[in-house]
């Protein structure tokens, strides 16, 4: 299993740094969930959540380069349907308070103010919204294993649709997808902090990379 998600992560790295240059994803009104069970012919599947990982990145100053800070979170759970390897429906949550800072010794003082800092109020407020989800509203094939996904992302109690590319495969009961890196708005889910172009070298940029790997099985 370590094995999958080693080779998921560099598929993605190697996607992500072919592509390093990406428009934000793109953001809108939440849209209603397919009922999977009124679908027809769909494979379900349930996340591995040892073999799955979200990690996160991000910037400060005025241009959008090399990460400042990055780390991951752990997808608690989640459920899949899909049509071949075309996911139709599924919902995913994420545990926020399990925030982790990757680019500092865990035990420095600093790693340890920084993941404070990112669950308190200013951005994630965990106390508050302990989880994060994810439900699938629709995907659309682009090539034979390449897709676009596009869900309803809930953060901090705020609902939009976020829409992003991803490879996808399903084959001996089990489902996968890997994204390139793409980036959201932290604004978008009300996390104005520090976050206004008039800062210069202090902006904490709004944009927030994330790279997503996804294992589940039947």
């Amino acid at each position: 299993m370590k094995n999958i998600t080693a080779l998921l992560l560099i598929a993605g790295l190697a996607w992500a740094c072919n592509n390093e240059k990406r428009p934000t994803a793109e953001t809108g009104d939440a849209a209603a969930t397919p009922d999977a069970a009124a679908i027809a012919g769909t494979d379900a599947y349930t996340l591995d959540a040892a073999a799955s990982t979200l990690l996160w990145e991000g910037y400060e100053g005025l241009s959008l380069g090399q990460s400042a800070h990055n780390g991951s979170l752990r997808i608690a759970s989640g459920v899949v349907n899909a049509q071949g390897n075309l996911p139709v429906a599924g919902k995913f949550v994420i545990d926020m308070t399990s925030l982790k800072v990757e680019d500092m010794p865990a035990g420095d003082m600093g790693n340890a103010k920084l993941t404070r800092h990112l669950l308190n109020a200013d951005f994630f407020d965990a106390a508050k919204y302990p989880q994060a989800v994810f439900e699938i509203t629709q995907s659309r094939a682009i090539t034979a294993d390449s897709i676009n996904i596009t869900g309803n992302l809930t953060l901090r109690g705020t609902t939009k649709s976020v829409s992003f590319p991803a490879k996808v495969s399903a084959a001996n009961g089990m489902f996968s997808a890997v994204t390139p890196k793409f980036y959201i708005n932290r604004k978008d889910w009300g996390m104005f902090y520090r976050s206004e172009d008039s800062l210069g070298d202090d902006l904490i940029r709004p944009e927030m990379g994330i790279t997503l790997a996804i294992v589940a099985k039947k």
